[in-house]
């Protein structure tokens, strides 16, 4: 089950980046979020009732929380219009957190693929923090050499 919602959160980072780049409009892009949001927060509540207790189970789906609670921040704030500092600064939150589960897929989880993947999770996630936090709008769309 934790494998469909990750085929949704890489439909929706694809639709962020068309959004990033001026492809997709902000409040169309903000309603994927919302819905992929949802589903990052019923999959993992799913997974861990499941899980029975079961702590390597519980380790594993409650990561995507972060997921969940990035995308419905971002479908909130495009739909309201908001500045975008605070899902930045979160962004950096989430970025630490990610190294952490790296480090657990390593070591206690023994999934070094999915250890990598986070390392790539967390790199992604510390560029919208450049991006949205610290305003550092040059990391979107292609820039003509002057």
């Amino acid at each position: 089950m934790g494998d469909v919602g990750l085929l949704y959160v890489g439909a929706v980072l694809f639709m962020n980046g068309l959004m990033l780049l001026g492809l997709v409009e902000a409040r169309a892009a903000a309603i994927f979020n919302l819905f992929v949001g949802g589903l990052q927060v019923v999959t993992p509540t799913y997974l861990i009732i499941a899980a029975g207790g079961g702590t390597k189970e519980i380790l594993s789906a409650s990561g995507l929380y972060l997921f969940a609670f990035t995308y419905l921040y971002v479908g909130i704030g495009l739909l309201g219009g908001f500045d975008t500092t605070g899902v930045g600064y979160f962004s950096l939150f989430v970025a630490i957190m990610a190294l952490g589960y790296s480090y657990a897929n390593f070591r206690i989880l023994g999934d070094p693929p999915f250890g990598v993947i986070w390392l790539y999770w967390s790199f992604l996630w510390f560029l919208f923090f450049l991006l949205l936090g610290l305003k550092r709008d040059h990391l979107t769309g292609a820039h003509p050499s002057a």
